[in-house]
Order: structure tokens, then C-alpha cells, then sequence
């Protein structure tokens, strides 16, 4: 990519100047901008740095940590750099994460990386001129640095490992906005493999990419909707299964349009909130019935996740969804179901009760 300045002097009058600019006086403005297309400059050959792959000199430091040092310390960047700059920037830097180069760079220098272009994503996603980003390449990186061999060693990570784990993750959250539409139908066959066997530990971790890498806007939700649903019908008393699906439905809501919500989903739903209010459920005891995500996949794909909080929060939206309905008798009978549900738990809610379950049923 050309990093001349040219270029940059094109991103920075095409709208990429900070709103309050027009009132610094013209000589100041002057320098502002020139800082800008050094900053630019400083990053494009930090890039060809790390794209070498050239180890440090000594005293020197490689391209990657310095990709990440120049990005994060640098207002311009989020505010006076133009869409069209950053939407090359983030290009190149995809390219180097997913390509030949990134395979062959220490796992710090990757992270580094990783963490550099959830920088550039997260401040200007919404602003972002730019074709969509290949998914496939993101999850077989994944695949192949952290899912490869038994899950039960997968717990024992090295702190680097789990150091990458932690970078890498949140990027893909931000990088789905990104991602093509057609990459959910193409996502889904690719996890309907893991989901055939529930018996099977695969089962998490489709259920897991899709959770992580599909899309967020997209037009394919009414057809697959119902493989969702059925999706998540193989697996319940389990917490993480049902945060995950509950997560997908609630994106689902925004975008879908023909899916008959009250006969296909509502009854799964509530189900879902009769299981998680339950005194075992609530109280957290052990129960034979109960089936765990292993500890390696939550930390893969439900980094940072409350699973207890997520999951009633997405059940607390699925029903606000349902009670927002134009059709008047279809939320009078959502209204007496969720009565149903929560007249089961009334002691829990009485003054007397202050058991830990009276906290969480409320």
C-alpha cells in the first residue's frame, strides 16, 4: 500500500479532519496536519518492518511492537486520519495478521499485531471505507493456535498463549461488523459438521465460531433461524449453551424480518428462563443433570463472559422484544406466560426470603 503523501493529504480533505479543526488558526492547522502524515509515514515503515520479518537489531526494536506503540499513542490517528487511510491500513494489517508473514512472527510480535488493528478497528468501525474482511482466514488462525490438540491440555496455556488469547478474541468481536454477508450461511455449514454429535465436545466449539464469527447484519436470519433453534434445542441444563444461542436470537431480533418469533421461539425461550430460575440453578448447586463447557473453550470463546449475568440479561430482552409487538393479543398471552414464570419464584421474592437465589431470581 502507498503511504505517500499525496494519499494521506487526499484521506485527510476527504472528511477525516477533526470537527473542531476549522477553528484552529491556519498556521496551527498546518502543523496539525503534517503531524498527521508523519504518524502515517512512521507506521508505514514500522509495517515494512515487521512484513521483513527482520529480527531486532540490537538496541533496536521490531516493526510489530512498534506498529502497536505508534497506533496507540496516537490521537491522530482516530481523529485526522481520512476513512479511505485507515481502510488501507487496516487491510494491510489484516493481511500481515492472517498471511504467510504472521504465521511465521513470534507469538508476542502477533499479538502486538492483533492488538494494533483492534485499535484501528474500534475507533473508526463506523467510519471505515473498505471492501469486507475474509472470516475463513480469522477462524483457522484460531483453529490453529489455540484448538489443535486435547481440549483438556488446552487448559494448561502458557501465559504468552493466553496473553494472544486475550488479544485475539475481542478482534474478531470487532471484525464481524466486517465480515461479508454471505460468510453466515458459509460459517453455518462449516459448524453444522461439530453440531451433528452433541455427545461430542466438537458440538462447543461450533457452536462457539458461530457464536464468535458470524456477522452481525446480514439477510440470512429468517432461513437460519430455525437450524438455530434446533441448534439449540440439543443441549440444556447448561449455562455457557444457552448464553451463546440466547446471544445469537438477540442479534437475530434487529435484522430478521418473516420468522415467526411467537410460535418458534417464545416457547424455547421461556423454557430457557423456567431452567435458569430454578432453586438449583439459582442457588448454583451441583447437579448430575448439568452439563459444563470445558474450562478451555469458555476461555476461547467466553473470554471475560459472566455467564449467570449474560444469559438473563439476553433473556430479559428476548421478552421485552415479545412484549413490543403491534399484535395486542399475541403480547396479552406473552404477558400471562411470563405471570406463569414468575409466580413460581414468588417466596423467593418475599421479605423473608434472603437466600442467595432471592438476589438472583430478582
Amino acid at each position: 500500500i502507498d503511504f505517500a503523501m499525496a494519499e494521506v493529504a487526499g484521506g485527510l480533505a476527504g472528511g477525516g479532519g477533526h470537527r473542531l479543526d476549522r477553528l484552529l488558526p491556519g498556521f496551527v492547522a498546518g502543523s496539525v496536519e503534517g503531524e498527521a502524515k508523519e504518524v502515517l509515514d512512521q507506521i508505514g515503515e514500522a509495517l515494512d518492518e515487521a512484513e521483513r520479518g527482520n529480527a531486532p537489531e540490537a538496541g533496536g526494536s521490531s516493526g510489530a511492537p512498534r506498529v502497536l506503540r505508534l497506533i496507540e499513542s496516537s490521537r491522530a490517528l482516530k481523529q485526522r486520519f481520512g476513512p479511505e487511510v485507515v481502510g488501507q491500513l487496516v487491510r494491510r494489517l489484516v493481511a500481515l495478521i492472517v498471511g504467510e508473514t504472521g504465521a511465521a512472527l513470534p507469538l508476542l510480535h502477533h499479538m502486538q499485531l492483533c492488538k494494533a488493528l483492534h485499535e484501528v478497528v474500534r475507533s473508526k468501525q463506523r467510519h471505515l471505507v473498505m471492501e469486507s474482511v475474509p472470516w475463513r482466514p480469522f477462524l483457522e488462525l484460531l483453529e490453529r493456535r489455540h484448538l489443535e490438540g486435547d481440549l483438556c491440555d488446552l487448559g494448561q496455556r502458557s501465559g504468552l498463549q493466553y496473553r494472544h488469547l486475550k488479544a485475539f478474541v475481542p478482534l474478531v468481536r470487532v471484525l464481524r461488523r466486517l465480515f461479508p454477508p454471505e460468510a453466515a450461511e458459509e460459517l453455518w455449514q462449516w459448524a453444522s459438521e461439530r453440531l451433528a454429535n452433541s455427545r461430542s465436545q466438537q458440538v462447543f466449539i461450533g457452536a462457539g465460531m458461530v457464536y464468535l464469527f458470524s456477522p452481525t447484519e446480514h439477510g440470512s436470519y429468517d432461513t437460519l433461524l430455525p437450524q438455530f433453534l434446533d441448534a439449540w434445542a440439543l443441549l440444556d441444563h447448561c449455562l455457557e449453551w444457552d448464553t451463546m444461542w440466547l446471544t445469537m436470537l438477540c442479534r437475530a431480533r434487529k435484522h430478521s424480518k418473516d420468522f415467526d418469533w411467537h410460535n418458534r421461539a417464545l416457547p424455547m425461550v421461556l423454557q430457557c428462563v423456567r431452567r435458569n430460575l430454578s432453586i438449583d440453578a439459582l442457588e448454583m448447586r451441583s447437579n448430575p443433570a448439568n452439563r459444563k463447557m470445558p474450562n478451555s473453550l469458555c476461555r476461547t470463546f467466553l473470554h471475560g463472559v459472566n455467564f449467570s449475568t449474560k444469559c438473563f440479561g439476553k433473556m430479559a430482552k428476548l421478552i421485552v422484544f415479545f412484549l413490543s409487538q403491534p399484535d395486542e393479543a399475541r403480547v396479552a398471552r406473552v404477558m400471562d406466560l411470563v405471570a406463569q414464570v414468575l409466580r413460581s419464584g414468588r417466596t423467593l421474592l418475599h421479605p423473608s426470603s434472603r437466600t442467595p437465589a432471592s438476589g438472583r431470581f430478582a
